[in-house]
């Protein structure tokens, strides 16, 4: 195995608790290489800290205990500190002068929720090497999705033009897009900004960095350093769910529009098949009120998610943006539950159509009712669900492999 030799590993995430898939990513990432080569740090701006770090010496996983810029009570803060972080910038300032003479290399997964982009920009600028894992598209676009939140479709304007100013696209207000677009123009321009000087970079799906490179611009392109590694699923079943004799079908993740939670309802709704809504957000009270005969769990922890994943006869991922690389249809098919998927978004990468899973077209009216229907012939779900317990089984990257990876790629910066 690759050792990575003379070099320091700084993984920094915004949040020390699991708020998604990319924060458990982070953490899982770090577990294992940590196991492989102890000198990793993990440094993170928001608690409180997941039970899964929990065992990790202070000394090897540093949490600011800060706030992050959603949550600030303190709105003029807030605005300030979303730009500049000073004080995190310090810390990690004050954290690599501790290494002067070995290669230090700080590895974001998050940087917009906390730490602000301040400081992947002053680090890149003071010659450091600086790697970023791909899990949304903020070095692209001001809201990190590419994806107009008020007409929920993916948005085709070019990140930063006229037209994108104009666009009252966020999911918040137009305000918050102002905000947001004026730290895209000081950090994420190609003249002097982030997108200017980094070069290195995780893919977590060929989807993800077909999208991000078809939205960069520039020279650049050209030097770009990159591995693809899908986020890791750490369930190991030796025992394929029978998927035929479920009846569920499972929605898992934010209720928001873009999630396509409201396709899912109104597909169920129509077929008169059982769902299981899992999560929350805003939609969740209007969701309740009009589809009464679906079963709404909340919000629940990942154990509640995998023990409904094994009654369930489908796992729907109806999103609608770039979604880079979720985890629950991972985690699904590993089980051996077929996954319907949108065409729009990275577990269409991962769904072989009517092999492991279905695709649907969002852009075809009631494209989701075909594929829910297909699914209540028990032969087909059985065909789907063995082939989606074996693909798994052969194309996980088994820990090593995944630790080697990773180091080939460190030791090649």
């Amino acid at each position: 195995m690759s050792r990575m030799k003379n070099r320091i590993l700084i993984i920094i995430n915004d949040y020390a608790k699991i708020t998604g898939g990319q924060d458990s990513s982070a953490f899982q990432d770090f577990l294992l290489l940590k196991g492989f080569y102890p000198s990793i740090k993990l440094v993170t701006g928001v608690g409180p800290i997941d039970n899964s770090l929990r065992n990790v010496s202070p000394d090897d996983h540093i949490c600011l205990h800060g706030t992050d810029i959603a949550n600030e009570k303190n709105k003029s803060w807030s605005f300030i500190n979303g730009l500049f972080n000073l004080n995190a910038l310090f810390l990690l300032l004050k954290v690599s002068d501790l290494y002067k003479k070995r290669t230090i290399i700080f590895h974001f997964h998050s940087f917009t929720k906390y730490f602000s982009p301040l400081v992947p920009w002053f680090l890149l600028i003071m010659g450091f090497k600086v790697v970023f894992t791909i899990n949304d598209y903020f070095l692209n676009c001001p809201n990190g999705a590419l994806f107009n939140f008020k007409s929920n479709k993916i948005c085709k304007l070019s990140p930063l033009s006229f037209k994108c100013f104009l666009s009252n696209c966020d999911s918040r207000s137009y305000y918050y897009k102002l905000w947001r677009f004026l730290r895209s123009i000081i950090f994420f321009n190609s003249f002097f900004g982030i997108n200017r000087f980094a070069f290195n970079y995780v893919f977590v799906s060929a989807f993800s960095k077909k999208v991000f490179i078809d939205n960069s611009k520039g020279s650049r392109l050209r030097k770009i350093k990159s591995i693809i590694l899908p986020n890791p699923t750490n369930i190991t079943s030796h025992q394929r769910v029978q998927a035929e004799s479920n009846q569920t079908f499972l929605f898992v993740g934010r209720l928001v529009e873009s999630k396509g939670v409201f396709l899912f309802a109104e597909s169920i709704i129509r077929i008169g098949a059982r769902g299981l809504i899992i999560g929350d957000g805003p939609a969740f009270t209007l969701l309740k009120k009009n589809y009464p005969q679906i079963t709404f769990a909340g919000w629940r922890d990942i154990l509640f998610i995998r023990e409904s994943l094994l009654t369930a006869r489908s796992l729907i991922f109806p999103s609608l943006w770039y979604e880079a690389q979720p985890l629950v249809p991972n985690e699904a098919l590993a089980l051996g539950i077929p996954v319907v998927t949108s065409n729009v978004n990275a577990t269409a990468e991962l769904v072989v159509n009517n092999v492991n899973g279905m695709h649907f077209d969002i852009n075809v009216l009631n494209d989701l009712d075909r594929c829910i229907n297909s699914l209540s012939d028990d032969e087909f779900v059985k065909r789907l669900s063995i082939n989606a317990f074996k693909m798994f089984q052969e194309s996980d990257l088994n820990p090593t492999k995944r630790a080697t990876m990773y180091a080939d790629f460190y030791n090649s910066l």
